[in-house]
């Protein structure tokens, strides 16, 4: 059963690899996909009656401009600018990014293991230099980990995140970035124990942008 949880995510993952490379070759005419990172660092989380839980996370990921499509952050404060205060001419800075994230992490504690899984995120990022912008995040996806935990009766569950971070442009279509996400795992309930692995990520990246 475990096998057909890992091979069905890595499906999702190379079909969505796939499907992200296609769209590059095609920015100039639709100009959706934004860019591809990649992020690794350290992740830790406490367990009640093992080691702490701790990851070498490797995360790719493709971000999605969906201001493009008229609904990102500065489409709906502007909207509700005019709507609401009457203030068409509102100024809003920011871009707002759609982000799809396969992730292959490496479990170094309690043992040997390894999380496969797929992360949707929302992103917004606004500008306070020519080079710095921060941003944040929230959203979710679903991880299968070969650790077994006495938290956890499953193998196969959600986790939603957020956090933050800030980008710096080292030229004009690469960014070095640092970032820190609070991610929860669990089950949503599907059987018990269900207590929840809370995990802090601090995380570096290189950004390329198309």
């Amino acid at each position: 059963m475990y096998k057909k949880y890992i091979i069905s995510i890595l499906i999702i993952i190379n079909t969505t690899i796939c499907f992200a490379a296609e769209k590059a070759g095609e920015f100039d005419d639709k100009p959706y996909l934004k860019g591809f990172s990649y992020f690794t660092g350290f992740a830790k989380g406490e367990l009640e009656k093992k080691d702490a839980y701790k990851i070498i996370p490797s995360i790719f990921r493709f971000s999605f401009n969906i201001d493009k499509a008229g609904i990102g952050a500065a489409d709906i404060v502007s909207s509700i600018a005019d709507k609401v205060f009457n203030k068409p001419d509102l100024p809003v800075k920011g871009e707002t990014e759609f982000l799809v994230e396969p992730f292959l992490n490496t479990i170094i504690s309690p043992n040997n293991n390894l999380e496969v899984g797929l992360v949707l995120l929302v992103k917004y990022a606004y500008p306070v230099t020519e080079r710095i912008n921060p941003y944040f995040f929230t959203g979710g996806g679903v991880v299968f980990m070969t650790q077994h935990t006495n938290e956890q009766s499953t193998q196969f569950n959600y986790i939603p995140q957020m956090g933050g971070g800030i980008s710096y442009d080292l030229k004009e279509n690469r960014t070095l970035d640092f970032e820190y996400r609070y991610r929860h795992l669990s089950n949503a309930n599907r059987k018990l124990p269900n207590d929840g692995i809370n995990v802090n990520m601090f995380l570096i990246g290189i950004t390329h942008k198309f």
